[in-house]
């Protein structure tokens, strides 16, 4: 297997520090990666980078084709560029197959919580998974230390609505996941009680 990560590493990490709005930097960093990916095209490091440009960029056709290359070649892929790439199914949408990767993973929780943590949280509170997130939360490590996301799952419990909560989440996902570029949540507490948005962007005006 090719092993040229040296050259991916800093241009993955120069991406991950920038927002999406900087579309110039991003297409800068792009045509670096993609001079890379001429020379190495089956590195997984180089191909999880330009996937993660393209949903950057809004171009979500682009991403998904890139996941089944990915996916495709399989073979060993670093723990951090698998997080990134199980983030990636996630933002697209793709649950079908973040449920494949990330289903031993909530087998073991803590034995993956350092690394997966936060895309397993993440997927669990997008699918509405409650059952999940109650395990994640009783590690209690630096991944799970969510006040608020606490409060609201207790909440739900105690008034024996929890059914309400995935369905609310389910809905949110299957109205958005055919346009959804990356997915957020972020948690309020300053009205007295515990609360979740969720942010969804999408290259359209939708």
């Amino acid at each position: 297997m090719e092993d040229n990560d040296k050259y991916f590493e800093p241009l993955l990490s120069d991406l991950l520090k920038l927002d999406f709005h900087l579309t110039p930097k991003i297409k800068e960093i792009e045509n670096k990666i993609l001079l890379g990916t001429s020379n190495f095209p089956n590195n997984l490091t180089g191909l999880t980078a330009y996937l993660l440009c393209q949903i950057m960029l809004g171009e979500k056709d682009k991403a998904c084709s890139i996941v089944r290359r990915i996916w495709d070649i399989g073979g060993d892929i670093k723990p951090k560029d698998e997080a990134l790439y199980t983030d990636c199914l996630i933002n697209l949408g793709l649950d079908n197959m973040a449920e494949i990767l990330l289903k031993p993973r909530y087998e073991n929780v803590e034995e993956n919580s350092e690394m997966f943590g936060d895309v397993m949280q993440k997927f669990a509170l997008q699918q509405g998974n409650s059952s999940r997130l109650f395990k994640m939360l009783a590690l209690n490590g630096k991944n799970n230390n969510n006040a608020e996301l606490r409060e609201i799952l207790y909440t739900y419990r105690k008034l024996d609505r929890e059914e309400d909560f995935t369905n609310v989440m389910k809905i949110i996902f299957e109205h958005s996941c055919k346009q959804a570029l990356a997915y957020e949540h972020v948690f309020y507490s300053d009205r007295g009680f515990a609360e979740v948005e969720v942010i969804i962007y999408t290259n359209h005006d939708v």
